[in-house]
């Protein structure tokens, strides 16, 4: 089991291991654990439609022009389609995320690159950025057509010497429109010291809101590479393991980290880790206790940074599923949270629960909870808060994860298909 397998914000392993008690009698793997190759952000969902990435990645003699189509780009209120100029030959895709109109794909060359030792190899890693615009604003009239554009920006090579693809080594990253921000764990292989306890840590933010034609996956010598100046991405600091050490987000072997947020006009940085954790074994929501640790600092120049504890509710860990949720809400003791999706601008909140009761013969199941602001009625009931219908909630909260606003809500079936629901 790797370091990351057991995560400071999911108690006792309950969320983890194959035959935990609350997992179906189906025997599989818990849903947070899945992957999902999908992202959505403002009326916009960036997903493979009919399996084309497994697809195409299976067969090298697909035509160039339906290996551009690999990824779509779906406006939800027109229900058009409009391709992603990312060919997907070759490539294994790790991870998309939209925002602030900017789709970034983090991928790697199916290839090894080089041999690290004796028994493991490594990938070089790119990142691919491109530009999506949308010529009519979300909740436009159904008489004015909303077009999409999706354009290259950029590429840069996430590591300088690649990743191996295995459970160990882990990146997990965040962006918006200017900036790009990933942080690596990689164990320590060194022959010498032996020495697990002190992995290899470095976090690296770059500038990405230049375009730039230069694409350093086709050119493995880098004997084209421009000179920047200024244009096109490019780091504007690294923080070391020693770096992250002084302002108190190293990781060590004892993993907290949560989620990662850029703050591009005070150029400032923010890491979230839950630092405290208590109880083993089964999972009792009423001795859980939350610690969530909040640390800022800038990522351009000199300054303090600044730590918070006990600063809100953090959902369980899940990897980048994780990253992209809202602090969840404080429910009741026998509700464990998962995921919560918040639309501040029109005040609505869903909320991703999972029972966990106790019992012989009980069996735990999932709920999503809508709810508006304080003194809003949804539904009628006076309540401010209503629970989605048990059809509905299996319809997009297979997959443990969900994304939305208040007019639309996405998720996943058990079938492995991304289902929109819309209100």
């Amino acid at each position: 089991m790797s370091h990351w397998d057991y995560h400071e914000s999911q108690s006792g392993g309950r969320l983890y291991y194959e035959k935990a008690t609350h997992i179906s009698k189906r025997g599989g793997k818990p849903y947070l654990f899945r992957t999902t190759l999908w992202t959505y952000d403002d009326g916009l969902l960036v997903f493979a439609p009919n399996g084309t990435l497994q697809e195409e990645a299976n067969d090298s003699n697909k035509l160039p022009d339906r290996v551009s189509c690999a990824l779509v780009v779906l406006d939800i209120e027109t229900g058009k389609t409009f391709p992603v100029p990312f060919g997907i030959n070759g490539k294994i895709l790790r991870n998309l995320r939209l925002k602030d109109q900017t789709l970034v794909i983090e991928w790697a060359e199916n290839q090894p690159f080089h041999d690290l030792n004796d028994t493991e190899k490594v990938h070089r890693h790119f990142a691919s950025c491109f530009d999506v615009k949308r010529l009519a604003s979300w909740g436009s009239a159904a008489s004015q057509p909303t077009e999409c554009t999706v354009s290259f920006r950029s590429e840069w090579k996430m590591h300088f010497l690649g990743l191996p693809l295995n459970h160990l080594d882990r990146f997990f990253s965040t962006h918006n429109r200017q900036h790009y921000a990933v942080y690596f764990w990689q164990p320590n292989r060194s022959m010498y010291t032996g020495d697990e306890e002190l992995p290899i840590e470095s976090l690296f933010v770059w500038d990405i809101s230049q375009s730039s034609p230069y694409r350093p996956s086709t050119d493995p010598a880098g004997k084209n590479r421009p000179d920047t100046d200024g244009r096109g991405p490019h780091v504007l600091s690294r923080f070391s393991f020693r770096a992250l050490d002084f302002l108190g987000v190293r990781q060590h072997s004892n993993i907290t980290l949560m989620s990662l947020h850029l703050d591009s006009p005070s150029r400032t940085m923010t890491l979230r880790e839950n630092s405290s954790v208590t109880g083993q074994g089964y999972f009792d929501p009423a001795e859980r206790l939350w610690c969530a640790k909040t640390t800022s600092f800038p990522f351009v120049g000199l300054g303090p940074h600044l730590a918070r504890y006990w600063d809100g509710n953090l959902p369980p860990y899940r990897g980048h599923c994780s990253m992209e949720s809202a602090d969840v809400e404080d429910s009741e003791y026998w509700f464990l949270p998962i995921m919560d999706v918040l639309d501040q601008v029109a005040g609505v909140r869903f909320s991703l629960v999972e029972t966990c009761f106790t019992g012989q013969f009980v069996e735990n199941r999932k709920v999503v909870r809508i709810k508006t602001e304080e003194g809003w009625d949804v539904g009628g009931s006076g309540s401010g808060s209503v629970a989605l219908g048990d059809h509905w909630t299996a319809e997009v909260a297979a997959m443990g994860r969900i994304a939305g606003d208040e007019r639309a809500l996405v998720g996943q079936n058990d079938r492995a298909e991304i289902v929109v629901l819309r209100f």
